[in-house]
């Protein structure tokens, strides 16, 4: 059987089938494309200056201080798993901040 016997039997030309499939291709390469890359170029909005973030600022850092000061005291008045824990929790504020 050659190829214009098999045509004839599907009732197709072999442009048609070649048309038909093309536009199967497309409409399928279509379906499976990746999205668009889109790049925003619009400047990231910074955060609006907080009234009194320079006195949290000093105050925090007061705060980090005197926390320095007591882990340098030892165990003996303080634990020193809960002064770790505030003076990480008082950096974090100063980085929330951006101190």
């Amino acid at each position: 059987m050659d190829r214009t016997d098999g045509n004839r039997a599907s009732g197709l030309g072999w442009d048609e089938q070649v048309r038909i499939a093309r536009s199967q291709r497309d409409a399928t390469a279509a379906l499976l494309a990746p999205p668009p890359v889109t790049y925003n170029t619009a400047p990231t909005p910074q955060p609006a200056p907080v009234p009194g973030r320079r006195e949290a600022c000093a105050a925090l850092d007061e705060r980090v201080k005197s926390l320095d000061s007591m882990g340098r005291a030892g165990s003996l008045h303080y634990d020193l798993d809960w002064v770790r824990r505030e003076r990480k929790s008082a950096r974090d504020e100063q980085y929330r901040l951006r101190c």
